[in-house]
This record gives structure tokens, sequence and C-alpha cells, in this order.
């Protein structure tokens, strides 16, 4: 287990690193998806994948999010918890980045999910050219994205409550990651099943074309078949993530 702090609270994570005497290691940042907080461990979402990569000979490192695992608490506010998210990433890999056995110039990113929007706009904010590999990541715009990903009933109304209440207080265009793309440097693999239930194709290919047109190296892989943990083509997804990572760095 690893410990890091963000706005003076701590924050844990999974780190699983296979040390080399002989060279500085490559390191993946691990971003997972939604995560109920009830039975939730350090690695939930992340471990498998973290354990190929380490296998390929990267150091990989998980963070739990304030309020998960053996973090602080996160903010009750709703919308501070959601955007601090991001902060609390780029705490982290300013963190690893003073690690004594690490390649700063070789750290990765992989996320999956809701994970996937935060990574981007941790690309778009530093215009690093951290590798990325996006398993189905949640690229409809925000705030929409709450109410077309809600269940219906109780908790469709409740997204449609809380994002008119953004929008009373807020400027939506200003928090939508797809406006900010002309700031991203880095290389960056999507992989989306087409089983997924949660996340569309349809939203991966505009977002692919639309990084395309300002000239962005960004791929695309449609997996047949496979849901939102991409079932069925598992191994190859890992296969491609491990070919990418090597590629980019």
């Amino acid at each position: 287990e690893i410990r890091f702090k963000s706005d003076e609270k701590w924050i844990s994570g999974m780190i699983n690193y296979r040390p080399e005497k002989s060279s500085l290691s490559k390191v993946i940042i691990m971003i997972r998806g939604y995560a109920e907080k009830e039975g939730y461990y350090p690695g939930s979402g992340t471990w498998k994948v973290a354990d190929e990569l380490s296998k390929a000979g990267y150091a990989t490192i998980s963070l739990d999010f304030l309020g998960y695992g053996n973090s602080d608490s996160e903010s009750t506010d709703v919308l501070e918890a959601r955007f601090h998210k991001v902060i609390e990433v780029l705490d982290l890999i300013q963190s690893v980045k003073q690690i004594p056995w690490v390649d700063k110039n070789k750290i990765g990113i992989w996320a999956h999910s809701n994970g996937g929007q935060i990574a981007l706009s941790v690309l778009e904010i530093t215009g690093e050219k951290y590798p990325i590999v996006l398993w189905a990541p949640m690229t409809l715009p925000f705030p929409q994205s709450l109410i077309d990903t809600a269940n219906e009933g109780e908790d469709k109304q409740k997204a449609i409550d809380f994002v008119n209440l953004f929008n009373k207080y807020y400027d939506s265009r200003r928090y939508a990651f797809e406006n900010y793309y002309e700031w991203i440097n880095a290389p960056i693999l999507i992989q989306q099943g087409t089983a997924d239930t949660q996340v569309k194709v349809e939203w991966q290919q505009n977002v692919v074309n639309n990084l395309k047109l300002l000239n962005k190296d960004v791929e695309l892989q449609i997996f047949e078949g496979a849901d939102h943990n991409l079932k069925g083509s598992w191994q190859e997804a890992v296969n491609k993530d491990i070919e990418f990572f090597v590629l980019s760095q």
C-alpha cells in the first residue's frame, strides 16, 4: 500500500513494484472508474490489469481517491468531491516523480470508465506527453453525462435536478473536457467494446474524430461483443496496452 497527500489530506493506494537494480522503473498510473464504497478494497477496478503490466516490467500505482480505502474523507459537496479527483491524480503524479527509483520521463496512465474522463482532464491541464490507455472511457460531455447514464426513475430525476442546479450557478462549457482538446499532447489509445451497456462506441468515435482534426496522436480499438470491462477480449486488450506503452515510451 502507498499513501500520499493532496490538499493536506492523505490518500491511499496500491503499488505493484518489482525492483530492478540495473535501471530506473517505468511507471503506469492506474485510475479506476466508479466504485461503491461498500466492499471496496485498494486496487479495486485496476489490480488485474496492473498485475499484467507489472509482469511486463512496469511499476503500477493505483489510487483509491478520497473517501475510499484508507484515505481521508472526501468533501460532502458533491461537485467538489467530483472535481477534486483530477487534483488527486495530479498530486499523485508529482509524488511519484519524487520516488528515487522512478524514471520521471517514462510515466504513463491507464484509466477505465469515469477514470477516463479524469485522465483526459489531466492531459489537458498538464500538457504533458504521458502515454495514455483508456478502457471504455466516459466521454459523453459533462454534465449531460450524469443524466444520460443514470438509471430510470428516482436516480434519473436526481441527476436532472443536480444538473439544473449546477447550470444555475456555473457555465458547464468551462468544465467540459471536449472544449480543451488542443491542450493534449500525449499519445492516446481508446479501447471500447460493442456490447458495453454503459458507454457507446459512437461516443469514442466522436472523440477520436475531433482529436484527429487537431492532428492529435489517437487510436480507437473496437472489440466486437466485449462489455464495459472488455470481457471476451480482455487479454487481447491488455496485450495491446503493453505494446502501446512500449512503443510510446
